[in-house]
């Protein structure tokens, strides 16, 4: 199945993402695991990431 995308400008945006206000999005794999990750444009605009800190959990 071909996931359909928005275009705005230079960045794309799948729409089988769940997007918030913050430029991440989180996806439901199907298994019962979320996978997080950040729009083209945030990472257009951050740059080079090169350390991330997740809580405990």
């Amino acid at each position: 199945m071909e996931v359909r995308q928005m275009k705005i400008g230079d960045y794309d945006f799948p729409e089988d993402l769940y997007y918030e206000k913050n430029h991440f999005w989180a996806k439901d794999d199907g298994s019962g695991n979320v996978i997080f990750g950040a729009t083209d444009f945030f990472q257009q605009l951050a740059g080079e990431i090169v350390y991330i800190a997740l809580p405990m959990v």
